[in-house]
């Protein structure tokens, strides 16, 4: 492993990478348990002409997924983060197989998923909807700067295959509307790594994911993981799925 973010650097740039975080064998063991999940066509498996691109609740279709998490260099670097006591409150899986590539566009990630919509409202949060089933709310600024997201790349990700681009610093700007995503264009910065890197950010960081090119035969999977530092959201509310993870 190569751990080198300073300390300051996600709080800063909001993003940070740590290199070689999963080894060969565990990055296909992630990936053939993925598939199977995918195989099974569950509820939260998202489909798009017949073709599953991607998992939204893999916290409950793949429970163990948290493994992932617990090495002892990745706790360490989220307990100076988040604090002494955090924990996994969503896991999503996400392909780009080639050929049949999908963008997103510039957003910052605000939804939460919950136990029930009961009390959002007095609670601060937004538009209760439901996502496969499961309640999700638009969240405070509040309770978002404190969570962090892990995306373990179990694919080389290149220029080829559609990667991640963010706009560095972006978190820091307290903004519902998201007005200043209208020129994100002139001040991305693209995300490049190798299968087995994690590529940390903070959930207000604006991002956005490119197509991939059209004659690439490279796939692009990720395993995005949130974590929070609170046992349950604020509010009285609580997490659908709260796995405590600690060093």
């Amino acid at each position: 492993m190569n751990f080198s973010p300073k300390n300051d650097e996600l709080q800063h740039d909001g993003f940070c990478w740590l290199r070689a975080a999963l080894g060969p064998d565990e990055v296909d063991s992630a990936k053939m348990r993925l598939e199977e999940v995918l195989v099974e066509q569950a509820a939260g498996v998202l489909t798009s002409r017949e073709q599953a691109y991607g998992i939204r609740n893999v916290l409950q279709l793949w429970p163990e997924v948290v493994e992932v998490v617990r090495q002892l260099e990745i706790l360490e670097f989220l307990a100076q983060q988040l604090g002494p006591s955090f924990g996994a409150v969503r896991v999503l899986f996400f392909d780009k197989p080639p050929g049949r590539s999908w963008t997103l566009p510039w957003h910052r990630d605000r939804t939460i998923a919950v136990e029930n919509h009961t009390g959002w409202k007095a609670a601060g949060f937004r538009n209760p909807t439901k996502k496969a089933g499961i309640p999700h709310l638009v969240a405070p600024t509040e309770l978002l700067s404190e969570m962090v997201t892990l995306r373990f790349l179990l694919d080389p990700m290149t220029e080829e295959n559609g990667p991640l681009v963010i706009i560095p610093g972006s978190h820091q700007i307290d903004s519902a509307s998201d007005d200043d995503l209208a020129s994100a264009e002139e001040r991305m910065h693209f995300t490049l790594g190798a299968a087995g890197d994690v590529f940390v950010m903070r959930p207000l960081l604006a991002h956005s994911s490119l197509k991939s090119d059209e004659q690439t035969e490279l796939r692009r999977r990720v395993l995005h993981v949130e974590l929070s530092a609170r046992e349950a959201p604020i509010g009285g509310l609580k997490w659908k799925e709260y796995v405590p993870l600690k060093p």
